[in-house]
């Protein structure tokens, strides 16, 4: 079996040196990384939720990449499982044909590769760096910048939920849970962050989604932002605390306080 460097090598040699000739002066803006941010979302979804909605998920490309005939077509042939050489002929002519010039060229290029890298089933991480490999290391820079502010506000709108969403709860352990609130309120910040260093991230969190948002907030206000970050993450994949592990949960906590 070919490594995937070996599949690629004809559109390598075929392309590759027009491509960066078109692309002199280009500069490699937001149009490239909505691209990469776009191919690194369509690896997540063929991973996690197989072809056929990844097939969806490619109709629903930002306008702003453009190539949209061009993903269509090579999104059809990566679901129908055509070889990729036979794939790589194809966007080889494409490209001739198509007359692509300046940032276009690149464009076409990026989405090609990540679109047979997909087709490999490479990891999501290789798909992202690969394609930023082929832009110059100050664009590098300013992707990290646009995933950080494309980020923000998704991180904000999970840390609201963290912090806000009212207990939900199958049963509620009303004594054990009332207890811990008031030992909660009335601790100090040292003693809390003491009393936090010995909870696993399961516990905690199952303990969160009993709390009230006040009693929530005293906890989330004296861990670390990165934990708080892991926690909002988390969220809204627990949909419902059983009675059970609410109960172990606000007990385990109880125990950290001393009681």
């Amino acid at each position: 079996m070919k490594s995937f460097l070996e599949t690629t090598e004809a559109l390598s040699r075929e392309i590759r040196k027009d491509v960066f000739i078109q692309a002199r002066g280009v500069e490699f803006g937001e149009r490239f990384f909505c691209l990469i941010d776009c191919l690194r979302g369509l690896a997540e979804t063929a991973r996690d939720e197989g072809l056929l909605s990844f097939e969806e998920a490619a109709k629903d490309v930002p306008p702003e990449i453009g190539l949209y005939k061009e993903i269509q077509w090579i999104t059809s042939f990566v679901v129908d499982g055509i070889d990729p050489d036979e794939i790589i002929d194809v966007a080889i002519a494409r490209y001739w044909m198509g007359n692509f010039q300046g940032e276009d060229a690149m464009m076409y290029y990026m989405a090609v590769l990540g679109f047979l890298m997909i087709q490999a089933e490479e990891s999501v991480y290789s798909i992202e760096r690969e394609l930023l490999r082929l832009l110059p290391q100050d664009a590098i820079e300013q992707y990290e910048d646009y995933q950080s502010r494309k980020q923000a506000p998704i991180r904000a709108a999970k840390r609201e939920k963290l912090f806000h969403d009212a207990p939900v709860l199958e049963d509620d352990p009303w004594t054990l849970k009332k207890l811990l609130e008031e030992k909660i309120l009335q601790a100090d910040d040292k003693m809390m962050q003491r009393a936090l260093r010995d909870i696993d991230g399961t516990c905690l969190i199952n303990a969160l989604k009993g709390l009230s948002p006040t009693a929530r907030q005293k906890i989330l206000s004296n861990i670390s932002e990165k934990m708080v970050d892991r926690l909002a993450e988390n969220w809204e994949d627990l949909d419902r605390v059983s009675c059970h592990d609410l109960t172990g949960a606000l007990g385990s906590m109880l125990r950290i306080f001393g009681i």
